[in-house]
């Protein structure tokens, strides 16, 4: 095709905050527009989001870069990728034309200047959409079987409704629950919901813009292929499919299009969370341009700082600049010290580029914050490791270095295993099967080293404190019953401890051997086999068992070496563990030390400014 590259006209400058542009998608030129395979055409227009003008916005994922498609715009070629060209032959018609926006081609994404105005538009874009189409691509891996299937779980849940006022929590017994939904329990229906998880486990569900482009549209439609469902019936079956367990594998439970799900909720009900909080509520979604796991979701959060980062948008600034300015902002504006608690993933090593104070949000891992379940906030820590003192952080002149006043606790002596959580970052991590937990629970216990059945320091029983220890030390839950429940693991660890002679390699064999041979001869889904005890494994997600030298027990992560220390800063809810660089300190993470979680190891008079680098 011999036509000239499009030439993007600069938007207008007097009205630069609030102009962008819309594409005219000409008529195809067949009756059946999402098969013709006539060249795209398409005419772009400049608008004013004042204007109120009619568009629908087009939610999908870039993918990969090749092959390109050209599309005459303008009368001009320009190049967009595969996934976008399936789009737009997907959506033009052919008796009318069709105003839609979508950024690849809306915005010109080589002048850096222009893409940083128009991504702090995204939200009143995809806000004053009359609808947002989400394109979630071809039809493959029999997805238009796991489309109807979704449907018809959605009309079932429909009718539910009708005499209940909620999906969730649905009680197994309950005679209602069990007449409208038996008949997706059967084994007929297992390759039907085979196909709808593959649908959540498309790419669009794990990238960061469309936690925003989802929760402020007015309208959804989501577009699989030929088929097509409402925002409400997409959600409604990936709701219930979560509650009536219908998954044929243990690692299918995907958590983002439920985050997606309470996101928008709460947006549309007007709640409001600081902005630390959305982005550890988000981090599991992924980003091309690491800039993006900031300004992709900032715009959401409702505090004065996610405001100031909107109207400064850069794409020329380093990522890792970029992190650290926003964790420097969040430390002195701040009432805790949350930013440096956030789960730093699997590598021992923290990027160099980054101080160890600053989190890496490239890391995507959904291991949730010591004392936490993953889907709480921040701000719902429960513990109170420094008392009720509040926190004094200090900077260097180069705003490197990071000032906090600490009490030293003790020294680490020894370190067990991690618990490396397969289906992370799309599992539930909290859902840590019992055989991952019972295969690694005779080396931990090894760590603990105290024989468990003398006293710990805090003059409890040593088991007591490991038991406690393993789950976060929750305060709502009776000893005697997690005592119970820890007999349960132990009973599995026993099975597990003849396997490992069989085959010592891996943790995963545990899961793959015997899961599937249970769930075969019980006739039930993999996914029915090995669930959870009855208390929360969130806190073992990515972390290990390691000692100090007085004996306290503790939880951290792959970073916990011999020869860390553990203190605890003024103003923190949880303790540090760091380890000397010369006449400063790096940080390795935060810790559980039973014991010490509610202010008993703090001592004011103690304190000591250490720097971390």
């Amino acid at each position: 095709m011999d036509l000239d590259p499009l030439n993007y006209s600069v938007l207008g400058p007097e009205l630069i905050g609030k102009m962008f542009r819309i594409l005219n998608l000409n008529r195809a030129l067949s009756l059946h527009p999402g098969k013709d395979d006539s060249p795209v055409e398409c005419d772009l227009v400049q608008t004013s989001l004042a204007e109120s003008p009619q568009y629908a916005a087009l939610s999908y994922c870039w993918d990969v870069p090749q092959p390109e498609h050209i599309v005459i715009c303008n009368g001009r070629k320009l190049s967009i990728r595969h996934n976008l060209h399936t789009a737009l032959l997907r959506n033009r018609h052919a008796e009318n034309p069709v105003i839609l926006w979508a950024d690849a081609i809306c915005i010109n994404q080589d002048d850096l200047e222009e893409r940083g105005r128009q991504v702090a538009l995204m939200k009143d874009i995809f806000h004053g959409a009359t609808e947002v189409i989400v394109w979630l691509g071809e039809e493959a891996d029999d997805s238009a079987l796991g489309m109807q299937a979704a449907q018809d779980l959605a009309d079932a849940g429909r009718e539910y409704l009708k005499q209940r006022d909620t999906l969730h929590d649905l009680p197994p017994d309950d005679p209602l629950v069990i007449a409208t939904f038996k008949r997706f329990k059967r084994t007929s229906q297992w390759a039907r919901f085979d196909a709808f998880s593959k649908i959540i486990d498309r790419n669009w569900f794990s990238r960061t813009w469309v936690v925003q482009e989802a929760a402020v549209a007015a309208k959804i439609t989501i577009q699989c292929g030929d088929s097509t469902m409402t925002w409400e019936d997409f959600t409604h079956a990936a709701i219930l499919q979560n509650q009536l367990d219908l998954y044929t594998s243990v690692h299918d439970r995907n958590v983002p299009p439920l985050m997606l799900i309470q996101t928008r909720d709460d947006y549309q009900n007007g709640v409001k969370r600081d902005l630390l909080s959305v982005m550890y509520r988000h981090r599991l979604f992924e980003a091309t341009d690491p800039r993006d796991k900031i300004y992709g979701v900032a715009g959401m959060a409702g505090c004065s700082y996610s405001k100031i980062i909107m109207s400064q948008v850069d794409y020329t600034i380093d990522p890792f600049v970029l992190y650290r300015q926003v964790a420097t902002e969040l430390l002195k504006r701040g009432s805790d010290l949350s930013v440096l608690s956030l789960p730093r993933g699997l590598d021992k090593v923290h990027p160099p580029e980054l101080p160890t104070w600053t989190p890496d949000w490239r890391v995507i891992r959904q291991s949730p914050v010591v004392g936490l379940k993953n889907q709480d906030d921040l701000y719902e820590v429960r513990y109170k490791a420094s008392g009720d003192s509040q926190p004094a952080v200090q900077f260097d002149e180069t705003g490197l270095l990071l000032g906090l006043e600490c009490c030293w606790v003790d020294v680490v002596e020894a370190v067990g295993s991690p618990m490396v959580v397969d289906d992370i970052p799309h599992g539930y991590p909290g859902i840590l099967r019992l055989p991952k937990v019972a295969y690694m629970l005779d080396e931990w216990r090894e760590v603990a080293g105290t024989p468990l059945g003398l006293p710990y320091p805090t003059s409890e029983p040593a088991l007591d404190a490991f038991i406690q220890t393993l789950v976060g030390g929750p305060p709502h839950l009776e000893m005697s019953f997690m005592r119970q429940q820890y007999d349960i693991l132990d009973r599995q660890a026993r099975l597990l401890r003849y396997m490992k002679r069989l085959d010592p390699i891996l943790p995963q064999r545990a899961e793959k051997y015997v899961v599937p041979f249970l769930a075969k001869l019980l006739k039930v889904p993999k996914s029915s086999i090995a669930y959870p005890f009855g208390v929360s494994t969130c806190p073992l997600a990515d972390r290990t068992v390691f000692r100090t030298t007085k004996g306290y027990i503790g939880l951290g992560n792959v970073r916990v070496a011999p020869g860390d220390r553990v203190a605890v800063p003024k103003g923190g809810k949880v303790p540090l563990v760091l380890r000397a660089d010369g006449d400063k300190w790096k940080l390795q993470g935060e810790c559980y030390l039973h014991g010490i979680m509610y202010g008993e190891a703090y001592d004011k008079s103690t304190l000591e400014l250490l720097w971390i680098v």
